[in-house]
């Protein structure tokens, strides 16, 4: 099973910092936005992560306040490329897409938050 590339399933997710940092190298072209969220882990840890935007969707992802409040909105991937003559999608960031992306579609039905049912068809 594989990925079909028809770009339904991509949105915005958080990246961590090590991630951010490595696909700000290789997308430096893009001009992307970096919003700083907060996920309270635990009472006393707090874990930064960073929501990538594109002017396109910089209000929305703006309204943003933590990673919680992001999880209820669809925000489209900013990474997403779209190739009109062929009908398909790539990730431009795809060498170095986040750990979510990596598990995306792997699991089959098991994950209804990781799950594609385009995925393999």
């Amino acid at each position: 099973m594989a990925c079909k590339n028809c770009g339904e399933c991509c949105c915005s997710v958080a990246f961590s910092g090590d991630e951010r940092d490595r696909v700000k190298k290789i997308t430096r072209g893009l001009n992307l936005g970096w919003k700083k969220l907060e996920l309270q882990r635990t009472k006393n840890t707090t874990e930064i992560l960073y929501l990538p935007y594109s002017q396109n969707n910089a209000v929305l992802v703006n309204s943003v306040h933590n990673y919680i409040a992001l999880v209820d909105i669809d925000i489209p991937c900013p990474f997403l490329v779209h190739d009109n003559v062929s009908g398909k999608t790539s990730c431009a960031c795809y060498e170095s897409r986040p750990a979510i992306c990596r598990k995306f579609g792997t699991l089959g039905q098991t994950n209804q938050y990781l799950y594609c049912e385009n995925f393999g068809r």
